[in-house]
C-alpha cells in the first residue's frame, strides 16, 4: 500500500530515531553516590562525638565504591568519598590524641590530681576507680604492662 498519496502520511507523529510515540526516559540518579554525600556530611557534623562517625564514614566509602558498580564515579560520589575519608580519619585521630593525653596526664602527678578531682566531682569517684568499675581492667597494672 501506498500511503503518500493520502493526508496521512507513514512519518508524521515519528522521532528523528524513526520510532513512534516512544516515551523519554531521562538517566536515572545514581542513588549509592547522593547516600555517599550525606553519609560524608554527616560524618562530618557528627566527628566529635566520638565513636558515631567511624560506622558512618564507612558506610559512606562503601556506598560510593557500590555507586561505581552502576557508572563511574559522578561528582556527588567523589565528594561523599573525600568527605567520608577525612571524617573517619579525623575520627580516628581524635581518638587516639584522647588516648594519649589521658596516659601522659596519668604520668604527670599534677595532672593526674586533676582528672582524678574532675572525675570525683562528675562522677562521685577517681578515675582509677571510674576506669576499673567500666572495663574491668585496673588501670595502673595496664600502664605499667604498657612501660608507662
Amino acid at each position: 500500500m501506498d500511503y503518500n498519496h493520502t493526508n496521512h502520511q507513514m512519518n508524521q507523529g515519528a522521532t528523528p530515531g524513526g520510532y513512534y510515540n516512544q516515551p523519554y526516559h531521562p538517566p536515572r540518579k545514581n542513588n549509592f553516590a547522593y547516600a555517599s554525600l550525606i553519609l560524608g556530611i554527616l560524618s562530618l557534623l557528627v566527628m566529635c562525638t566520638g565513636v558515631l562517625p567511624i560506622p558512618i564514614g564507612a558506610l559512606g566509602i562503601l556506598f560510593s565504591i557500590l555507586s561505581r558498580r552502576q557508572r563511574k564515579l559522578d561528582g556527588a560520589a567523589i565528594t561523599g568519598l573525600i568527605l567520608s575519608c577525612i571524617g573517619l580519619a579525623s575520627s580516628l585521630f581524635m581518638m587516639a590524641m584522647s588516648a594519649y593525653i589521658v596516659i601522659a596526664s596519668h604520668r604527670d602527678a599534677g595532672m593526674e590530681r586533676l582528672l582524678d578531682s574532675s572525675f570525683e566531682a562528675y562522677y562521685g569517684m577517681d578515675f582509677d576507680t571510674f576506669f576499673e568499675q567500666s572495663t574491668g581492667i585496673d588501670f595502673d597494672a595496664m600502664m605499667d604492662s604498657f612501660g608507662f
